[in-house]
């Protein structure tokens, strides 16, 4: 699958790319140094040494990393390219130094240079916190995949995507409206509940055809402060970032309800919202439950989950999606586990239907 990989990125260089190829075992070897891609016969030259290409269970990635940096400087300075190191390892820095700091340090000095990485970690003993610190650098990206079939897809379907910055240092700032405060935040990290604000910063942005969702939940406290008749203020955004060029842009958004939700039953405008909200309510939910378990209060613990299982369900059967069907049962199966004794529970929320027009319900 690394073969296939290599292969792509040999297919999707032309005139003016360069590209060198480093191995890395117990020790680093420069298997081709940085030749630009003029011709066929150097795709063939590229392809007859990728062939060749064993793995041998060591992984130096330090003395790897170094050496195709250094191939990379050979070329540095050159107006309208991307200068990019591609990692394909089970990111476990097992030899050299033996430690994630130099390893990191190594990836930021050459960041301060413009050469980005994007890291591939293949395998169940992929490396999570050390491919996040990656990913916090700029220009740095990684992917993690199951095996080598998954692996040589990834390249197939989006390679110009993993190597194509889209923005840099990007900064969003949440805050809730006077009255508010935030319950959760999901897909942001470093929020506490209670904040009045929140904010995350993304050191590069990059395309991806994978799908995702920023959920915010936020809760009223303190006395009532809703003028009748006037729309209700909720949360204010600001998102800053800068172009691959280096344009800045600075946007500042808010976020209010016409009129306050009436019962307890949500209205959504389409599929994608009713699957966010199910997934955010149930992973507070869950979170919630399994805080109060491990502090042994498992009534409260079970409570939290109440209806949960069967309101995630509810959309899932509404959408026919399976994916969300399958997040149901992983709730109901922490619910089995929190409160071995329950029972189905009640719906998750009254049975009403929609006004005309008011958009979807599952």
């Amino acid at each position: 699958a690394a073969r296939r990989a290599a292969s792509k990125v040999v297919a999707s260089l032309g005139k003016g790319d360069y590209l060198s190829l480093v191995t890395f075992n117990e020790d680093s070897d420069v298997e081709v140094s940085a030749r630009e891609i003029r011709s066929q016969g150097i795709r063939d030259d590229f392809e007859e040494e990728i062939d060749d290409l064993e793995a041998d269970g060591s992984t130096n990635i330090e003395e790897g990393m170094r050496d195709g940096f250094e191939q990379i400087a050979k070329n540095l300075g050159r107006v309208g390219y991307e200068n990019r190191l591609i990692l394909i390892t089970d990111a476990r820095p097992n030899t050299g130094r033996h430690g994630e700091n130099d390893f990191l340090r190594l990836l930021e000095r050459w960041s301060s240079k413009d050469v980005g990485m994007t890291a591939i970690g293949v395998g169940a003993n992929f490396g999570v916190e050390l491919a996040t610190q990656i990913s916090n650098v700029r220009g740095g990206n990684y992917r993690f995949v199951p095996d080598g079939k998954t692996l040589g897809e990834l390249f197939e379907k989006d390679f110009d995507f993993l190597v194509t910055p889209l923005a840099y240092d990007m900064r969003m700032q949440l805050e809730a409206a006077s009255g508010y405060r935030i319950k959760a935040l999901h897909g942001v990290p470093g929020w506490e509940e209670g904040d009045s604000s929140a904010e995350a910063k993304i050191a590069t942005l990059f395309l991806s055809r994978s799908k995702g969702a920023i959920a915010v939940e936020i809760e009223p406290f303190g006395p009532e402060t809703t003028e009748v008749g006037k729309p209700l203020p909720l949360l204010k955004l600001r998102l800053a970032y800068s172009e691959v060029g280096g344009k800045r842009h600075d946007t500042t958004l808010f976020a209010e309800l016409d009129k306050p939700a009436e019962g307890e039953r949500a209205a959504f405008t389409h599929g994608s919202v009713a699957i966010t909200t199910a997934l955010a309510f149930s992973a507070s939910a869950m979170r919630e439950a399994c805080r109060s378990y491990h502090e042994g209060r498992r009534d409260e613990a079970a409570s939290h989950l109440r209806s949960v299982p069967e309101m995630v369900e509810e959309i899932a059967q509404k959408l026919n999606n399976n994916e969300l069907m399958a997040h149901a049962k992983l709730v109901r199966d922490l619910q089995r586990l929190v409160d071995p004794h329950h029972r189905v529970n009640e719906p998750a929320w009254p049975q009403t239907k929609p006004e005309q027009g008011k958009g979807y319900l599952p």
